[in-house]
């Protein structure tokens, strides 16, 4: 198989099996997830990238641009202890 056509999640996956091997934590491993889900949205929408995003779409320009997008971000926003 493609390693580009492999999506973010396959990729997760397989990364949340070797960080168990580390014995990394399940909440570790989850916010990982949710990252790549967050970057995910952020292909789908600045770039309408189709869901399941794949490696192929992971791009440094894109990378560049979600952290630039990540900085422009209000702090906290979705933060389950941040009061809206």
């Amino acid at each position: 198989m493609d390693p580009l056509r492999l999506t973010l999640s396959d990729l997760h996956e397989r990364h949340a099996r070797h960080a168990r091997t580390l014995n990394k934590s399940e909440k570790t491993i989850d916010w990982y997830r949710g990252a790549i889900e967050d970057f995910c949205r952020f292909l789908e929408d600045a770039y309408e990238v189709a869901a399941p995003a794949r490696l192929a779409d992971f791009t440094l320009e894109r990378v560049r641009d979600y952290i630039l997008y990540l900085r422009g971000r209000p702090a906290f926003v979705g933060h389950p202890f941040h009061a809206t």
